[in-house]
């Protein structure tokens, strides 16, 4: 038989349960009503400690002190104190030059160019459709870019004057076997790359050269991937030496295409930790992954989410060590600060920024994009080093 509650009864639990809902939300409230007091208070401490040495200063410095120094310098402090050197502040000049710079927008010009060490000469390495379409090919000898020619420049500045403000031209002096003569090609700043592109070589090697990490380049790494597997491809090699930028989304979303549907990387966002997961199907074949000293950011990303979720071998040099993303913000007073906001990580493996990728086995960066293969002695020692895991390989599928 179901005893029934009386009125009175009812009346009175359900004053209890509100009464143990207020009390419980009292003392929550209370106890960060109280957090933020100490917090003030704390504050108040510090901006009376700042102003004492500020009167300190003033009053018995050898020299005269401007008067924003208090202000600029405190907040510049503030943000040297957080130990991210990529944290700045910007005066109204400072700010000011900032903008105009980045007003003015750079881009390539369409080719990469690589060394042939054995015969000492810069060539092109790759051309965008644009720079083809203007009779440039893969191969011709590189005679001058710019102002700066082989002779007179370094590898490295060659590369950099690849890239220009958008709108511009740059004239390239080329050569070409079977042409008596060298000619001259305008190229157009801005001229997009292809992000990845995918060949055979090395005995059944699937090797992958990455410019950029572009918006859809993971599309372009799996659609090459598949052409390249069906056409007897065993092992994969993914070269991503000198390359930059923060599109750390499209790096991790080509990490799922040969990892799978696994964690690929971590996304930190206001002290919170975002997984990123994959949603197809791995390949399940041995890889390496060739960095240098220039490869930072989403390069570094890919390197370090191909070891952690596919066992990569790393080979080369150790990276840049960039895994952060930073935004601008302005101030009310015309001046700003560049804050980072997002910080991007390995799937299982430490965080990479300010230290850089080690690679597993390090090879002093010669014949790097050289023209044949036999010359590049990290791509070389990769196919090596993945020998034994393609006989695995081979082995486990038969």
């Amino acid at each position: 038989m179901k005893r029934k509650l009386s009125v009175s009864t009812t009346l009175a639990l359900l004053l209890l349960a509100i009464l143990t809902t207020y009390l419980v939300t009292d003392s929550a409230v209370t106890k960060r009503f109280e957090a933020e007091l100490q917090l003030i208070d704390q504050s108040r401490t510090d901006f009376q400690k700042l102003a004492a040495v500020d009167r300190i200063v003033r009053e018995n410095y050898v020299a005269q002190v401007d008067e924003t120094l208090s202000s600029e310098g405190s907040i510049a402090g503030y943000l040297a104190a957080l130990g991210d050197p990529r944290c700045e502040y910007f005066d109204r000049e400072e700010y000011e030059s900032y903008k105009a710079q980045a007003a003015q927008k750079t881009g390539s010009c369409g080719i990469v160019i690589g060394y042939e060490e054995r015969a000492n000469r810069v060539y092109v390495l790759r051309v965008s459709d644009q720079a083809a379409a203007l009779g440039v090919s893969a191969g011709d000898e590189v005679l001058q870019i710019g102002s700066q020619s082989p002779e007179n420049a370094e590898f490295s500045a060659l590369e950099s004057a690849l890239t220009g403000p958008v709108g511009e031209k740059v004239t390239l002096l080329l050569s070409r076997e079977g042409e008596e003569a060298p000619f001259s090609v305008d190229l157009n700043y801005g001229d997009p790359l292809r992000g990845v592109s995918g060949r055979m070589c090395l005995n059944r090697t699937a090797y992958f050269v990455f410019d950029e990490f572009s918006k859809d380049c993971s599309i372009a790494l799996r659609d090459t991937a598949s052409a390249l597997i069906e056409q007897g491809a065993d092992v994969l090699i993914f070269d991503v030496r000198g390359v930059a930028g923060t599109d750390f989304e499209e790096a991790a979303k080509c990490i799922g295409v040969v990892a799978g549907n696994v964690e690929l990387a971590r996304r930190v966002v206001g002290g919170a930790s975002e997984t990123i997961t994959g949603d197809t199907t791995p390949i399940p074949l041995p890889c390496a992954v060739l960095i240098d000293e220039n490869t930072q950011g989403a390069g570094e990303l890919f390197a370090a989410g191909l070891k952690d979720t596919r066992g990569a071998l790393i080979v080369g040099a150790r990276s840049f060590g960039n895994a952060s993303v930073q935004a601008l913000i302005e101030l009310s007073d015309q001046t700003a600060i560049r804050l980072t906001t997002k910080l991007y990580l390995p799937p299982k493996s430490d965080s990479f920024d300010q230290k850089g990728v080690e690679p597993d086995l390090t090879v002093i960066r010669t014949g790097y994009r050289a023209a044949k293969d036999a010359d590049d002695t990290a791509l070389n020692a990769a196919y090596e080093l993945l020998k034994p895991r393609r006989g695995a390989a081979q082995g486990a599928s038969e």
